[in-house]
């Protein structure tokens, strides 16, 4: 069984969807973090984002760039993980995104295989409209969802509980933004916000669920 998770918003009904084919039931690594077996990496679809999966039978998404740092969850093989950035740090470690928690972290290069997506999707879903004052950028989040949405705008990140609004000021200018939620594919872009301007951006998530083909569900 697969599931399709997608990320919508009203502005303009794009989608960012999840499709994993995991490893048959029984098959594990040979080893542990030291020598993960690649054969049974879940094959990925381009799914619009930069996607790792872990190949090791276990590993550690950590708080920094390093084994010195605290271990935010402890990952199996087959958990997938979407790239914030595709520069390494250090020379071996991914700033990362845990799907299935939607907590952001740092995850060692050689504990993944990484698919690099040939068609990305930069999303521009805000819907802008001008104000009466020249202030800060002023962004109004809607989750219309049942899920928590985490919401990262340059270095600050928000998070919005189900069926919630918040209202966010940005600093003016190019800033690079993520919107993600336990279970969901991460939407990644970049705005430039405007000072004198409104921003708004609402979410819903859709969930399909195929049966290798044979069923398909809305």
């Amino acid at each position: 069984m697969i599931w399709l998770t997608r990320l919508f918003t009203v502005a303009s009904l794009a989608c960012f969807c999840m499709v994993v084919s995991l490893p048959a039931k029984g098959q594990t690594g040979r080893t542990g973090h030291s020598s993960p077996d690649r054969s049974t990496t879940p094959r990925m679809k381009d799914v619009g984002v930069d996607v790792a999966v872990v190949t090791a039978t276990e590993a550690n998404l950590r708080q920094g760039p390093s084994t010195a740092d605290p271990i935010l969850v402890k990952l199996k093989q087959g958990s997938v993980l979407a790239l914030v950035d595709r520069q390494k740090v250090g020379g071996s470690w991914f700033n990362v995104i845990h799907v299935e928690s939607s907590k952001e972290g740092w995850i060692n290069s050689g504990l993944v295989k990484v698919s690099y997506t040939q068609k990305r999707q930069d999303t521009q879903l805000f819907r802008e409209e001008r104000a009466e004052t020249e202030d800060n950028p002023k962004v109004v989040v809607g989750n219309d969802s049942s899920r928590t949405i985490y919401l990262k705008v340059g270095e600050e990140r928000y998070s919005l509980p189900p069926s919630s609004e918040r209202t966010v000021h940005p600093s003016p200018g190019t800033l690079s933004y993520y919107a993600s939620a336990p279970g969901v594919l991460p939407a990644f872009g970049k705005k430039d916000f405007k000072a004198g301007y409104v921003y708004t951006w609402r979410f819903y998530i859709r969930t399909t669920v195929t049966g290798g083909g044979r069923r398909r569900r809305r």
